[in-house]
């Protein structure tokens, strides 16, 4: 059997099959107007079928949590992160995570005044706070970050804006550290012009 014999039987086979289909088609459909006609069973089941009412969850003491999220942070290496300092909103639906303040000082020097240096990003003098971008604090453990701080006294708002590369000294107060004191650093010194040849 040469190919094209083979496909013209096999399209006429086709092609003599398609009446016969179409009319057990129409055959088979009932007609929607006739009362008697069968229909299919239509199965309902309500979204509220396996519904369980909202029960109530038991809240665990609030210094119990607060012990527990010291100990997860401590765990993961997060020791005297964010003491004290507001940090960023998240954006709306993110999980919220707060780092909680070490039970000891992180070193010798956390115990008292902690000078760093950092670039100012925001004031805000209505809540006696600014946000820095401040380099690494290696006295608290601390990387390169930007964050806000709170001020010791609401006057030091006045002494910086936004954008002035700061030093700034850090106090403890309470389970945080606040900003005590700012000194702007000098300028550098303008390159010296190299003589022309």
């Amino acid at each position: 059997m040469t190919p094209p014999l083979f496909i013209a039987r096999h399209l006429a086979l086709l092609l003599a099959s398609i009446p016969a289909l179409t009319l057990a088609q129409h055959a088979r459909r009932p007609d929607p107007a006739d009362p008697a006609s069968p229909v299919l069973a239509v199965k309902y089941e309500s979204a509220f079928a396996n519904y369980q009412s909202f029960q109530d969850q038991k809240l665990a003491p609030w210094k119990d949590v607060h012990t527990e999220a010291m100990r997860m942070s401590e765990a993961a290496g997060h020791t005297g992160h964010g003491d004290g300092a507001m940090a960023e909103k998240a954006p709306p639906g993110a999980p919220v995570v707060v780092a909680a303040a070490p039970s000891k000082p992180a070193s010798p020097a956390a115990a008292g005044v902690i000078t760093a240096t950092g670039v100012v990003q925001q004031v805000d003098k209505a809540n006696a706070k600014i946000k820095l971008s401040h380099d690494p604090i290696p006295a608290l453990g601390w990387p390169k970050m930007t964050m806000f701080f709170r001020l010791k006294d609401g006057a030091l708002a006045d002494q910086v804006k936004a954008g002035d590369a700061v030093e700034f000294q850090l106090e403890k107060s309470g389970s945080g550290y606040v900003i005590s004191n700012f000194a702007k650093p000098a300028p550098a010194p303008a390159p010296t012009p190299s003589p022309k040849k």
